[in-house]
């Protein structure tokens, strides 16, 4: 194995000169690299020498030869390839765009589509989309958050009715659902008290809906308190419900902490996710592995040019230095001083809630001290350091983009769609495993079905 200084081939090089420079590198002769790519040296010096093209079965032995990754080896070998072919064909600069429109239009249709209940602002969209997934089609019914859903998600249809009034045959057709369907009121649903309340009937026909589209994965997000035993009547109605929904789901869930998926924040929620049953496989969650991520690497750069928000906390709109780069005003309750509120700028944030009165204090300001049990103070004379957290910086902690733009006329809505919304770091890990195991199951059964029906012939 040998390894290169620079395994990136140049622009103004083909692939065989690519293979020549990394042969001259590493000191090999041309006979010794043909033997390891079990070539005869007449072949790999045309190859050298662009009169022959390199045979893609043998990207794997050129990877290991020189130690480079294999995608990125293809990538060099395919945009050669392309190069050639739209040479040789003499196109011009119109069919390179057409060209370019149409690779666009084939890794959409390439995508699996999906439809979102809740949305909300669509953190867990926006995590979806980053892995590659169609957001076709959401459903919000509060008319604070739509403007900002239909900014930030333009080729998303939003449909603003309740969900209870949505006929299921005029939801999409879809690969996947998505949401956070509320369950406070199923903590009886043992009796079935949980359909006949309306945020239990909202839990209901988001099951309904599931049932009758049958796509291949369901995910719901719920908050961790679901899972304490006086909701265990509660919490064995949900599952049976996912599992019997259609032909049914295997089901797995898990309490998860945001913390641990590249996300600065103490955030635990239960997360369902759903494989139909005729896929053959049940959904494995995976043990992430990042970096703790700490509020210093998140909002520091932010410290400085914040603005309070103005009288009754309405916004400062485009005096902004940044979106949304705005804070709560008022008093602290007595509940919010009962304990600490200051995290460090090298630990990570407390949750984000869905009310700004309830927002973490800035790291500027020093931990809170305590007077008596429950009762806590800000450190004297240092009382103007006690800020809250801003909008924006909240949205970062959620890992919202600072081009996700929150519109609001009061500062409160805006931690509401926020504090809400399922963190898109989280949301994006697990698309992106749900994406990879799909895809691996699907591929293990369709091998199967070769190797059976090559057996019966």
């Amino acid at each position: 194995m040998y390894f290169c200084r620079n395994s990136t081939s140049q622009m103004k090089e083909t692939f065989g000169e690519y293979i020549k420079r990394l042969r001259t590198e590493n000191e090999l002769t041309l006979t010794q690299l043909a033997a390891k790519l079990d070539l005869d040296s007449a072949n790999l010096s045309k190859i050298e020498n662009n009169k022959r093209e390199f045979d893609e079965k043998r990207l794997e032995l050129l990877a290991i030869v020189f130690n480079i990754d294999l995608a990125q080896l293809r990538t060099e070998f395919l945009s050669d390839i392309i190069a050639k072919k739209i040479f040789k064909n003499n196109c011009d600069s119109e069919t390179l765009i057409l060209t370019e429109q149409k690779v666009e239009y084939l890794k959409s249709k390439n995508k699996m589509n999906v439809v979102s209940f809740f949305a909300g602002a669509g953190g867990l969209d926006l995590g979806f989309q980053k892995a590659g997934f169609n957001v076709i089609w959401a459903n919000e019914y509060d008319k604070e958050i739509w403007e900002t859903y239909e900014k930030n998600h333009p080729h998303t249809i939003l449909d603003k009715r309740s969900i209870v009034d949505i006929p299921a045959e005029e939801v999409p057709e879809c690969d996947g659902i998505i949401g956070g369907p509320p369950c406070q009121s199923w903590s009886e649903a043992g009796a079935m008290k949980g359909i006949e309340d309306k945020r239990g009937q909202l839990f209901f026909d988001f099951i309904r809906i599931l049932e009758a589209k049958q796509p291949k994965f369901f995910l719901a997000e719920n908050v961790s308190g679901m899972l304490i035993d006086r909701h265990s009547n509660a919490l064995q109605n949900i599952k049976e419900m996912f599992k019997n929904a259609g032909v049914g789901y295997e089901l797995t869930f898990e309490m998860v902490n945001a913390c641990d998926y590249n996300v600065p924040q103490d955030r635990k929620r239960v997360i369902f996710v759903g494989i139909r049953k005729d896929l053959g496989f049940k959904y494995q969650f995976q043990k992430p592995n990042f970096k703790k991520v700490t509020l210093q690497d998140t909002i520091f750069d932010l410290k400085d040019n914040v603005l309070p928000a103005l009288a009754y906390n309405k916004t400062n709109g485009n005096k902004c230095t940044l979106p949304n780069h705005e804070y709560m005003i008022g008093d602290f309750s007595s509940i919010f001083m009962s304990r600490n509120r200051v995290r460090s700028w090298d630990e990570q944030s407390f949750t984000i809630q869905a009310g700004g009165r309830h927002a973490p204090i800035h790291p500027q300001a020093p931990k809170m001290k305590s007077i008596e049990q429950d009762v806590k103070m800000f450190s004297p004379g240092q009382e103007h350091l006690y800020r809250r957290l801003s909008v924006r910086e909240c949205a970062r902690i959620q890992t919202f983009p600072d081009d996700f733009i929150f519109l609001y006329k009061s500062v409160p809505a805006g931690y509401k769609m926020i504090g809400n919304a399922v963190p898109v770091n989280l949301a994006k890990y697990l698309a992106e495993t749900i994406k990879q195991q799909l895809k691996q199951n699907t591929s293990s059964e369709e091998l199967k079905i070769e190797k059976q029906e090559a057996v019966s012939v």
